[in-house]
């Protein structure tokens, strides 16, 4: 039987990090978040030039490749990052090609998540630069409108609306558990 994936996506500020935590440990799988993943190259890399600002880029690059290499050693993975609904349907296919995936994506009204991503500004590692982009996404709350859906996949997803503060921990379990 293949491992499962259990792919957690939404908008930024939606609760995806901390829903992914608590799936992971309710279900003893690895999580594997691109924001960690950055954040541990952030703090890696030398100040000085781009490498930093490279972070982005490599942190997508290893977030596809661990999963992938989880995957392939038969461990099922939480994976957790926002994911463009266009770009990463072909950025996906190899991992969904070593796994059963289960997909949850995190519905949150934009109003909200603004007021959300702007509360979160002073417990942020500073790879993400949260103060200037909360600002932006006060101006511009269709910012990341690209998030707000879940790629099309193929696979079955489970979508939870996330804007009432509502647990969700015991929909999100029922979902996974029916893939192994």
């Amino acid at each position: 039987m293949p491992p499962v994936l259990l792919l957690l996506t939404g908008a930024p500020a939606s609760g995806k990090s901390r829903l992914a935590a608590r799936l992971a440990a309710e279900l003893a799988w690895p999580l594997l978040s691109r924001d960690r993943i950055r954040e541990l190259l952030w703090d890696a890399l030398p100040s000085e030039g781009d490498a930093r600002g490279a972070s982005s880029d490599a942190a997508w690059r290893l977030f596809y490749s661990l999963t992938e290499d989880l995957l392939f050693n038969g461990s099922n993975v939480v994976a957790e990052s926002s994911l463009h609904f266009r770009r990463s349907v072909n950025e996906l296919q190899p991992v969904l090609s070593r796994a059963t995936t289960a997909h949850i994506h995190l519905d949150c009204d934009r109003a909200i998540r603004v007021e959300r991503y702007a509360a979160r500004v002073a417990g942020r590692h500073p790879c993400f630069n949260d103060s200037a982009l909360a600002q932006r996404y006060r101006e511009e709350p269709d910012r990341w409108v690209y998030f707000e859906e879940p790629p099309a996949l193929d696979v079955p997803l489970l979508r939870l609306n996330t804007s009432t503060g509502e647990d969700r921990l015991e929909q999100a379990l029922a979902f996974v558990r029916t893939f192994g």
